[in-house]
């Protein structure tokens, strides 16, 4: 069992240990910062997340970087860049020898928008075009502001999900699919709940429920993503990208009931050439459930 504090670390415990007298807990510090420099003075999950992926503690943590001297009203400010980093450590390891490895970094000007066949990821028009607080044009991934870092729960899936957004204050977000490992961009989708929460307060968590549901596999690999009772980002008459669903509930404040929306993201693949239906049926669901 394992308590997990976004800013400092992790405790973990043994709750069924081989002796009765070996329950003791192991505190993991996390790795040091991006800029260890720099404070957070927000929440760390809107910087930071920890998963376990098959035998591994993964984690992840993003950071902007802010032009100095770019500061506007209401908070606002000029993003120049961000850096997001993954690590990770085997999860059965209680030894105090074991320490995190970096698995992977990627800075948003190396992350190429296109495959080794010259085809764009899958909903990159999605994306608006950005300028910065004095009307320059800015390439779009360093341009935008990006939070809530998640991971991917397949095994050997080196996905990292970013929520994007024009400036912190925008009333529209995006969910961004980041391969870290060859440094492309997978796929973006619209996140439905921008407009209902403000800044990037409030996001989406993923889950495995989907391992646990009765979903034939000519379900799973169907491209639309209409299902009964759950509402679609852009209403049902706009065509979907060929790529199977990912799945994302997002929450708000104030005791506002959840809803659920479907962004889509491509299963992962180690080279350039296309997984068949059994490596798609390997991404997880994303779908928050608190």
């Amino acid at each position: 069992m394992a308590w997990v504090d976004l800013m400092r670390g992790i405790i973990l415990c043994d709750v069924l240990p081989l002796d009765d007298d070996a329950k003791t807990l192991r505190y993991i510090p996390l790795p040091d910062p991006i800029r260890p420099d720099d404070t957070i003075d927000e929440s760390g999950g809107m910087y930071r997340d920890v998963a376990v992926v098959g035998s591994r503690i993964k984690y992840a943590e993003v950071k902007m970087h802010v032009r100095p001297g770019s500061a506007g009203p209401k908070g606002s400010f000029t993003i120049d860049g961000w850096t997001a980093v993954v690590w990770s450590r085997p999860a059965n390891s209680f030894k105090e020898s074991t320490t995190w490895g970096k698995d992977h970094e990627v800075h948003a000007h190396q992350v190429s928008f296109v495959d080794g066949k010259n085809k764009t990821a899958p909903g990159f028009e999605l994306l608006p075009a950005v300028v910065d607080h004095q009307g320059n044009p800015q390439p779009t991934l360093v341009g935008i502001h990006v939070g809530h870092p998640k991971l991917s729960l397949s095994v050997g899936d080196n996905t990292l999900y970013l929520m994007a957004k024009v400036n912190r204050w925008y009333d529209k977000a995006w969910v961004i699919a980041v391969d870290m490992k060859n440094k492309r961009l997978r796929g973006v989708a619209e996140f439905g709940g921008a407009p209902r929460c403000s800044a990037f307060l409030h996001a989406y968590r993923q889950s495995r429920i989907s391992e646990h549901l009765n979903v034939s596999q000519e379900m799973r690999t169907k491209s639309h993503l209409k299902r009964p009772g759950m509402p679609l980002p852009h209403g049902s008459s706009h065509k979907k990208p060929e790529i199977p669903p990912h799945h994302v509930m997002h929450h708000c404040p104030s005791g506002q009931n959840p809803r659920a929306t479907w962004p889509t993201f491509p299963a992962q693949t180690t080279d350039d050439e296309d997984y068949d239906d059994d490596e798609r049926t390997r991404m997880a669901d994303d779908m928050d459930l608190e």
